[in-house]
């Protein structure tokens, strides 16, 4: 009686185990968020734009989470100053597109919290920001008047660039052009021995 039982505990063992196992390697494999849980907690996920432009005092002094590709990081008495094209993020702060391409916010980093390298924080960059609205900032695109959404940086997460290969300019087969010894033809190996 005794090993009979012990052999159905010990095949529910092991599919609880295997379970477990699937559980923990799937909960192993989600990304963190890139700005602090708390932060993205308390904010809002991405900007309502139209709203923002049309009626920006409900949402003053709001904390929002959005990503930026950045188009000039400005080095000013205040701070640094990030310049960017709105960029919508998900639940975790990874870009997710663009859906609103032809709008630009400008962000403050405070120099208490330090100072954004322009050369590091380059043209071309995205980052994620979680920052509070302050509210909207009469400026110039070249010699467009342009009314900025304008917030202040609580964090700041800099992507690493992408680097895309250039694809083959043909197809190539790897059994048709082998560059090994047999390139010319049985024969013709055999022939330059």
């Amino acid at each position: 009686m005794k090993p009979l039982r012990f052999r159905k505990i010990h095949g529910a063992l092991n599919i609880n185990i295997v379970f477990l196992a699937v559980f923990l390697v799937s909960l192993s494999s989600c990304t963190p968020p890139v700005i602090s849980p708390n932060l993205i907690g308390q904010s809002r996920l991405n900007l309502p734009i139209a709203e923002l432009t049309a009626n920006p005092i409900p949402y003053e002094n709001r904390l929002f989470t959005f990503g930026a590709q950045i188009v000039e990081v400005r080095l000013i008495q205040e701070g640094s100053e990030i310049e960017g094209v709105y960029i919508p993020v998900d639940e975790g702060g990874r870009p997710i597109g663009s859906k609103h391409p032809n709008t630009r916010i400008r962000a403050l980093f405070k120099k208490e919290y330090g100072l954004l390298d322009p050369t590091v924080y380059e043209k071309g960059r995205i980052v994620t920001i979680a920052g509070v609205f302050k509210g909207l900032q009469p400026d110039k695109i070249d010699a467009l008047n342009y009314l900025f959404p304008y917030f202040h940086i609580q964090e700041v997460f800099l992507w690493d660039r992408v680097y895309q290969r250039a694809p083959y300019p043909w197809y190539t087969d790897p059994w048709y052009n082998d560059p090994g010894p047999f390139r010319y033809g049985f024969g013709y190996y055999w022939w330059r021995r």
